[in-house]
């Protein structure tokens, strides 16, 4: 088994703000009811994978926190398909720095389009 294995494509049943950067760096704001439901691929990681993620992200350094959320794969239509996980937010001390930066232009998922220019 490898450190990450593919769930599928999901979308979070409740709306938070999906904004980028200048840089064109997306970030996961925790400010429930703004924004829309996020779609974005879900996998599962190994201690390792996930230990791995969190040094990226600096969630020990106060740069991201991982939160739950609930989520719905995005070819079922029934609530009992319905997944709980953990996203990647921005840490809270950003949140509203971020949120007036962005002038509030939120979206529902990261593309491609949306990576161009990425820093």
């Amino acid at each position: 088994m490898g450190d990450a294995i593919f769930k599928g494509t999901y979308t979070t049943t409740n709306k938070y703000p999906l904004v980028c950067s200048p840089y064109k760096v997306p970030f996961l704001l925790n400010i429930l009811g703004s924004g829309h439901p996020i779609s974005d691929e879900l996998y599962t990681l190994s201690s390792y994978g996930l230990a791995r993620v969190d040094d990226l992200q600096g969630t020990t350094r106060g740069h991201y926190q991982r939160l739950p959320v609930q989520l719905m794969p995005d070819n079922a239509n029934n609530q009992d398909s319905m997944a709980s996980a953990e996203a990647s937010f921005t840490d809270t001390s950003y949140n509203q720095e971020l949120w007036r930066k962005t002038q509030k232009m939120v979206f529902s998922s990261y593309s491609d389009k949306k990576a161009r220019g990425y820093v």
